[in-house]
This record gives C-alpha cells, structure tokens and sequence, in this order.
C-alpha cells in the first residue's frame, strides 16, 4: 500500500505521500549506481512516479507542474544509453535462447557495447548528475501544493491519459512504425501506474483492466526491445547469413507480438474516455462510502 492510495487520504496527500516515496526509492537505488540493475530500478521508479504525478496537472499552478515534470525527465536521461545497450543484449537472448551461438559477431558486438556504456555512465559519472537532479526534484516536489489537488482534478487528468492511450492505439493500428507502437506503450503504461496508485481494493472488472494494461506493456516493451535489436544489428558489420537469420527470427517474434497488442488493445480502448472515467468515479465513490460505513 505504500505506493497506492489510502481510504484515510484525500487524494492530494496520496499523490504528496506516493511521489515522494518513488523518489526516495530512486535515490537509494541510484546509490548503488554501480550494479547495472540499480539503473533500471532507478528508471523505474522514475517512471512511476513521472506517471503519477502527471495526475495532479489538474491542480497545479501551471508553472508548478512543468518544472518539476521537466527536472523528473531529466533526471531519466542519463539513465538511457546503459539500459538501452542492456535490454538489446538481453533481447538477444530471450529471442534466439541457445542458438545465440549462431551469431558470433553480433553478440560480441553487444558485448562491446554494453561494456562501453557502462564504462562511459562510470566515467561521466552520471550516477551523480542523476542524484543532483533527483534532489531538484524533490524541492521541486516539496515546493508544489500537491494537497490541494482533488479528485476532480485526479479524473480530468486520468480521462485525458485514457485519451492520449486511445489516440496512440488508433495510430498504431493504423501505421504500426516502430516509433508509433512504443509511443503507444509509453501511455500504456502510464494508465496503468495511474490506476494501479487509484485502485488498491477495487472491483474485480477495474483489477482486470489493470492486468490487461500490464500485459498490453510489456507485449509493446518486448517488441520496442527487439526493434532496438534489430537496429544495432544492421548497423553491425556482421555477416549478411548472420544479418538474415536474425532478422527472421525477430519478425517472427514481432509478429506474434503485434496479434496479441491488437487483441488486448481492442480490449481496452473500445471506449470512449468520458465512460471509462465515469465507471472509475463510480468505483471511487463506492470505496470512499465503504470507508465512511466502515467508521460509521
């Protein structure tokens, strides 16, 4: 429950007590920056909490929100080169399992380019950059009245995620480019950090929405981690027999993943925003009457 709302909460002091705990998380992982999984546990919670805190731009001062949106973005950046080199390898070997023996030349080359990225994140030392900007972030955090924003405001930002992740949806349905599907995810997944930080307790047909959104994500981070495969390996001097095969293999793969985004996606966008909203807000009042009655 640490990073979900409280029945005893308005929901200002969830989003205050929420992203402040996602920070803090950030922060202790970013301070063993020297094991690679810390990172990717830093962009997590980032993530997270970027997602989170979009819900309270309803109830913000406009210049309030930006600048700590901004220094939050930030703060990812330099996160991205080394995770980026470490999911492509990985990709690698999810995708071909023991025949990646099969591709000598590609595999050193991630290799190679692992080895450089986490060398170049030491070196740099981003490690320290990221903790600089995490601290920004707080005072910009602490400096935002998060308390005065209410559910009124929660629903409009949360109506206008589900819209953003309808109209990405649409458009990767329509032109499935890489570039379109993983913008799709992106608001995917901030839908489902968004309801998952809303519906700790609630009704079974809102925990299906959620598994669905999580499924539906990492299909789309699957396939956005094989693109990112792909794209190193032809920017390798690898062997055309090399080159080929996997890139059989990967459109294969790629292919399932497109049939089960389609199946879920249509699942989970066939309606318009304002009735999604509207069933979310009925299932927050319920909730809240169950607290009152509880006390009561």
């Amino acid at each position: 429950m640490r990073s979900q709302i409280k029945r005893s909460e308005s929901p200002g002091q969830a989003l205050q007590r929420v992203c402040r705990h996602h920070l803090v998380k950030a922060s202790a992982c970013i301070g063993r920056s020297g094991h690679p999984n810390a990172v990717h546990e830093v962009r997590k919670e980032l993530k997270k909490l970027r997602a989170i805190f979009r819900l309270s731009r309803g109830g913000l001062r406009r210049g309030e929100y930006q600048k700590a949106a901004e220094v939050l973005r930030l703060a990812a950046k330099p996160l991205a080169a080394w995770r980026d080199a470490r999911v492509t390898r990985r990709a690698l070997e999810t995708l071909a399992g023991s025949r990646t023996r099969r591709f000598p030349q590609i595999r050193s080359a991630l290799r190679t380019a692992c080895q450089q990225a986490g060398r170049q994140f030491k070196e740099l030392d981003y490690a320290a950059v990221t903790k600089l900007l995490l601290e920004e972030a707080g005072e910009r955090l602490d400096d935002a009245k998060l308390k005065r924003v209410g559910w009124a405001d929660v629903r409009k930002c949360l109506e206008k995620s589900y819209a953003q992740g309808r109209d990405a949806y649409l458009l990767a349905m329509r032109l499935p480019a890489p570039d379109h599907l993983h913008g799709w995810r992106k608001r995917v997944k901030d839908l489902w950090y968004q309801l998952d930080f809303l519906c700790p307790t609630w009704p079974d047909r809102t925990k299906a929405m959620l598994e669905s959104l999580k499924k539906l994500g990492n299909e789309l981070g699957d396939d956005h981690d094989l693109v990112l495969l792909q794209n190193f390996a032809r920017e390798q001097r690898a062997s055309g027999e090399e080159t080929q095969a996997l890139d059989r293999l990967i459109e294969a793969r790629r292919q399932v993943y497109d049939t089960n985004a389609r199946q879920l996606g249509s699942q989970l966008y066939h309606q318009m925003p304002e009735s999604v909203c509207a069933q979310v807000e009925q299932d927050w009042k319920a909730w809240c009457s169950a607290a009152t009655v509880a006390v009561g």
